[in-house]
């Protein structure tokens, strides 16, 4: 008997001390949760216009809207215009809403007996004039000529030609959403036959109209990208980088800037601040410095390149940002989030370099992407994919890659 009520000692004690320990254990918990919320720091709350969404404590604006507020409007209202379509031909035109830095399709279309039968017969752009949207002129199409008929012609063109062929590429591309694989492959050797003409760079007309028609490229559907029409994106980029040595065009999707060097020049930074309120990159937030100590420390400053230059013989040097990395289709490296990676490539003609420096400021969502290892890459040409070979990578504020070469880079998230 004393045996067992020793037994039912123990038991007891036992009992007590978990039932203890596990009420200690709620309680610290409890302490814990209290002090972590009371610390934290308070987001305080927006208030938004014209259908804003307040995230973060900072408003998201729809597309039509701008401004910390969402107050500034950011669209063309819909217009008429008369136009000459031909010498006895006068039409009036019609156009929905246009947002700001795109460009809008005419209501009328192209007659049934013609090549490009229900195909728009105008687009026309809507740009920012300091703080008010202000419309281009129409461009017209010439409603015989497709795609497939524009690049049976483009190769043996004229310079008096060549401008209308750029035009009409352009407006059979303004609908991105509807370009099939086919349709981005005919447009993108169109491009590629023109920016190789000689002294493109000189007709202005032609120059934008192509960039425009390779912005609305990147903003056709990700699904139309494949490694079929590779070989046709991979002649593209190339030939933008040549054609950076000697352009300066800007567009939603697309950044060209060019600059000469000097023989005192020792260092040339490139560098572009997203203008979030517009979203697309303006003319004020590009930038070429020569001779600078390095890279950046602005955080406003989205991507950077900076070129150590060697062996300067008076030459120049180009540089061309992609907003997105649709170009570059890699079989290798699958995507972990869904934000699109900017794409920023230098090119130097007379010169060489001791080493490229690059440094992004990517801006996302950081309750939806926590971001925990990078991967400084280039596009290698030779396989067709991104590489790593001769980039070495570190992160502070900043995502920052160190490379040997020169070419086509980006961060890998």
């Amino acid at each position: 008997m004393p045996s067992l009520h020793w037994d039912r000692t123990l038991v007891g004690i036992t009992c007590f001390v978990v039932t203890v320990v596990l009420w200690a254990l709620c309680i610290w918990q409890l302490v814990l949760r209290f002090k972590t919320d009371t610390t934290e720091s308070i987001v305080p709350p927006c208030f938004c216009l014209n259908g804003g969404i307040c995230q973060d404590g900072a408003c998201v604006c729809p597309e039509e809207w701008v401004g910390s507020l969402c107050e500034i409007v950011n669209f063309c209202e819909a217009s008429t215009c008369t136009v000459s379509i031909s010498e006895n031909f006068i039409k009036n035109l019609t156009f929905d809403r246009i947002i700001v830095g795109k460009y809008g399709n005419s209501k009328q279309k192209c007659e049934p007996d013609t090549v490009n039968v229900n195909a728009s017969i105008a687009i026309r752009m809507c740009s920012r004039e300091r703080r008010n949207p202000t419309l281009g002129p129409p461009i017209i199409l010439n409603c015989n000529e497709n795609l497939d008929s524009l690049a049976s012609q483009v190769e043996t063109a004229d310079s008096s030609n060549v401008s209308a062929i750029a035009s009409n590429t352009q407006i059979l591309t303004s609908m991105p959403d509807q370009l099939t694989t086919q349709n981005i492959s005919v447009a993108a050797n169109i491009a590629v036959q023109i920016l190789k003409k000689p002294n493109i760079s000189e007709d202005s007309q032609a120059s934008v109209a192509v960039m425009a028609t390779v912005s609305q490229l990147l903003d056709a559907n990700e699904t139309e990208f494949n490694h079929n029409n590779l070989h046709v994106t991979t002649s593209l980029t190339k030939t933008m980088e040549e054609f950076s040595l000697s352009g300066n065009i800007l567009q939603p999707n697309i950044a060209i800037q060019s600059a000469p060097l000097k023989l005192s020049s020792s260092t040339i930074l490139f560098s572009a601040q997203r203008d979030t309120a517009l979203g697309y990159y303006q003319s004020t937030k590009l930038e070429i410095q020569e001779n600078v100590p390095g890279l950046t420390g602005d955080l406003s400053t989205e991507v950077q390149i900076l070129f150590n230059i060697i062996n300067n013989n008076n030459g120049r040097v180009g540089f061309v940002l992609y907003q997105n990395d649709k170009f570059f289709q890699s079989r290798i490296y699958q995507s972990r989030s869904i934000f699109s990676k900017q794409i920023v490539s230098g090119n130097i003609d007379g010169g060489r370099t001791s080493g490229v420096e690059i440094a992004f400021s990517p801006k996302y969502n950081t309750s939806e992407l926590q971001l925990r290892d990078h991967a400084c890459v280039f596009w290698d040409y030779t396989i067709n994919d991104w590489s790593t070979a001769g980039c070495s990578k570190g992160r502070d504020q900043f995502l920052r890659c160190r490379c040997n070469h020169t070419t086509n880079f980006a961060v890998l998230m």
